[in-house]
């Protein structure tokens, strides 16, 4: 991967995020969001993932001006859904539901 001088801000607080970037050995900071991911909906799980994207990065951009940083870091969010026969799925709530979905993933490959 190319250096860059410019800071990198994974905007999650994503496990796996971190993983990813931490392997490529990118150098990065985490801030989350902080938003409340439910009250954003929309039946277009493309439409809902971008603009659950840009609801965290302009949450982040107004931490970063409140702290008044200006180090031009390069600010990076996403979000994900899956959608499994035709039913949109988000972050199971708990393990039975991510157990649940694991499984009919089977019936639904």
């Amino acid at each position: 991967l190319m250096e860059s001088s410019r800071p990198l801000i994974l905007g999650s607080s994503s496990s796996f995020r971190k993983l990813v970037l931490t392997e490529l050995g990118v150098a990065f900071e985490c801030m989350s969001p902080d938003v409340d991911e439910k009250a954003i909906r929309d039946t277009n799980p493309s439409v809902l993932t971008l603009r659950l994207a840009h609801i965290k990065a302009d949450a982040l951009l107004a931490k970063l001006k409140a702290e008044g940083r200006k180090d031009g870091a390069l600010l990076v969010t996403s979000d994900q859904v899956v959608v499994c026969n035709g039913v949109m799925r988000e972050k199971p709530r708990d393990a039975a539901e991510a157990r649940f979905f694991l499984e009919s993933y089977a019936q639904y490959p």
